[in-house]
């Protein structure tokens, strides 16, 4: 699941007297120095030579006090922890102390923390006091100033001035209070599912505004974010219900109008009023919710827009939605419901399309079953089965096709050569048929096509069917060979070939071999081809 939240929020501005570390970055002598010591300990004799300097004795002891002031070695000489932390880090712990003025966010999310600092007057007059309450909660932390992310200044609270007994006092600036924007992007399948982004002015004085923008901040909870989604979910959207077994949101088929949504079983749902442990966000909506069927009606209502969807646009054979069919029925949120959709197979589907007077679903489907081999084997002389998933060359499938035949003219007759990629096709197909030998082709279809091949001679369907209702709804050709015509039936269009998208349709050839569907190439007696069409093979013949 995915989902951003956002919403303002107040920086609040106060000064106090503190004692702190600001961790500088251009100190490379004092690093170098360190480095020295690390390698050889505080060796005077060494820092001397380093320095080449007049009176280097004297400046080399005076270093090294610096250091010890400073913490970042002890009373013995030994590299402190924020000594090494320095050789690491590069950055250098400056000890200040003084009145500074803090700007300060206090988010149930991110906590309490400050996001910059600037030192103060100590002349300056200061405003009535108020008693600081989170003084001990900022001390010991580490704090990134938002207006200098580009050196990495950090800074870190050591102590609040206890000037008053046990209690830290400060000044409040309601004056120059600002707000942030905090953007809260949660991704539940990422390794880091929380980002968190502000951006927001700081004011040092009210016309005096500085910007600062794409802010990362971290949180310190411990949040299980699918589980804070799906209470979120449930809180706020009744009309759906979190399914712990199939962790999936059951939701109504009609609620759901996107088809992509309901094959990839995620969806969009809209939160208003986002109020969470974490604060009162701006209306949002969460992305890619998994989702299921709630209802065993809904289930089949489900696999029925699927089922319809993927045969809008392409044949399918029984043997590819037998396939889609079982894949979909062992989804996790479908087997609930698995008992309900057994039953269901192309029968049903076409049922339902024929119902619903869905034309194209209804023919994508039913074409392929009434191309099956026929149960009534009289008629049909061989058949020529490519299986699912085969991988053969257009030349080795007319190979199949002529066996030792020498095949000298070739028609064809199909309403479905049209688009670019069903024109290459046929024309390998023919090109494999003229490296038999084939000599004179002719296309009968139902529009005119610009063929690459201009010796194919092209003719209508209304010229060689006549009226529109003898038209045949299936794919027929047949090859002569010695005067003698052998005809086919095809169970499915020359789509059924898939060759790999990296290859060129321009470097296609009839040797590049495709992977191939369900399809299958009968050879079948004259009495069932089409009479206009095999009257017209008769009268070509005689005008030959």
């Amino acid at each position: 699941m995915k989902v951003t939240f956002k919403q303002s929020d107040k920086i609040k501005v106060f000064d106090a007297i503190t004692t702190m570390v600001v961790f500088e970055n251009a100190r490379e002598d004092l690093l170098t120095i360190m480095q020295v010591i690390y390698e050889h300990g505080v060796d005077y004799q060494v820092i001397q030579e380093m320095l080449r300097v007049p009176a280097a004795e004297t400046i080399a002891k005076g270093i090294v006090n610096y250091l010890k002031q400073n913490g970042l070695i002890d009373e013995h000489h030994t590299i402190t922890s924020a000594g090494h932390w320095f050789l690491q880090s590069k950055q250098y712990p400056a000890l200040e102390r003084g009145k500074f003025k803090f700007w300060m966010i206090d988010h149930p999310l991110l906590g309490r923390q400050l996001l910059h600092y600037q030192r103060e007057n100590s002349k300056e007059r200061t405003m009535k006091l108020t008693p600081f309450i989170h003084a001990t909660e900022l001390e010991g932390k580490t704090f990134h100033s938002v207006l200098n992310m580009d050196e990495k200044r950090q800074f870190q609270i050591n102590k609040f001035d206890y000037n008053r007994g046990a209690e830290v006092y400060c000044v409040d600036f309601p004056n120059i209070n600002t707000e942030y924007k905090i953007h809260w992007e949660i991704d539940t399948e990422r390794e880091e599912p929380s980002t968190i982004i502000i951006n927001g002015e700081i004011k040092d004085r009210p016309q005096a505004v500085k910007r600062f923008s794409q802010i990362s901040m971290n949180s310190d909870l411990e949040i299980d974010y699918t589980n804070f989604l799906v209470e979120l979910i449930s809180k706020n959207r009744k009309d759906v219900n979190w399914n712990f077994s199939t962790k999936a949101f059951e939701i109504k088929f009609k609620e759901i109008d996107n088809i992509e949504e309901l094959k990839a079983f995620t969806t969009i749902l809209a939160i208003l009023d986002v109020e969470t442990d974490y604060g009162l966000f701006e209306d949002t909506a969460i992305r890619e919710v998994p989702i299921m069927p709630a209802s065993s009606d809904d289930a089949k209502l489900w696999v029925d827009a699927i089922i319809k969807d993927s045969v809008a646009t392409q044949y399918v054979s029984q043997v590819e939605l037998q396939h889609h069919l079982q894949t979909l029925k062992e989804r996790r949120e479908l087997v609930p419901y698995q008992s309900s959709l057994y039953h269901l197979d192309e029968s049903t589907f076409l049922q339902t399309f024929r119902t619903e007077k869905d034309k194209a679903p209804y023919w994508h489907l039913q074409a392929p079953l009434d191309l099956k081999p026929y149960e009534d084997k009289a008629n049909i002389i061989e058949t020529k089965h490519i299986a699912f998933g085969n991988r053969y060359s257009m030349r080795e499938v007319v190979r199949m096709i002529v066996g030792d035949e020498r095949p000298e003219r070739l028609i064809f007759s199909s309403k479905h050569v049209q688009n670019f990629y069903q024109i290459k096709k046929f024309n390998l197909f023919t090109e494999a048929f003229k490296s038999f030998g084939v000599q004179d082709i002719q296309f009968v279809t139902t529009e005119y096509v610009d063929l690459p091949d201009k010796s194919i001679r092209i003719d209508m369907y209304e010229d060689v069917y006549g009226d529109r209702k003898e038209w045949p709804h299936d794919r027929y050709f047949a090859f002569e060979t010695n005067r003698k015509w052998h005809f086919f039936k095809m169970t499915a269009e020359l789509d059924q070939c898939v060759f790999d998208r990296t290859i060129s349709a321009n470097n296609l050839t009839i040797n590049t071999v495709g992977y191939w569907k369900d399809i299958s190439f009968i050879q079948i007696l004259p009495e069932i081809f089409p009479l206009k069409l095999r009257e017209f093979t008769q009268e070509q013949m005689i005008t030959k």
